[in-house]
């Protein structure tokens, strides 16, 4: 998931090239995400050991919808990182193919 987001902003980055205020915009967006994903597994911890989990376990993750497998859980889990990850490829790749000067 995280190399979906380095991939991510990498690909914005060299879309944008060399423009200052895109590179502060992206700097920025980073440390944002770095917190994010930093509080979220400082609280994880903080939450003391859980139970394993049904997946560990070989089992079924019963959900709101319905049973999901391992490959669902992944997949769902997975989707809008690499969703992400491409949109950045895909700017990159406009912006190279239609010479956009920064």
């Amino acid at each position: 998931m995280f190399a979906c987001y380095a991939i991510f902003f990498l690909a914005i980055a060299a879309a944008t090239g060399g423009s200052g205020h895109a590179r502060f915009a992206i700097i920025i967006s980073v440390l944002y995400a770095a917190v994010y994903f930093g509080v979220a597994r400082i609280g994880a911890r903080q939450a003391g050991p859980e139970d394993i989990s049904p997946l560990d376990q070989g089992k079924m993750l019963d959900t709101f919808t319905g049973l999901m497998d391992k490959r669902a859980v992944y997949g769902q889990v997975l989707i809008v990182p690499l969703a992400v990850a491409l949109f950045g490829l895909a700017i990159l790749v406009i912006t190279l193919s239609i010479g956009i000067d920064s």
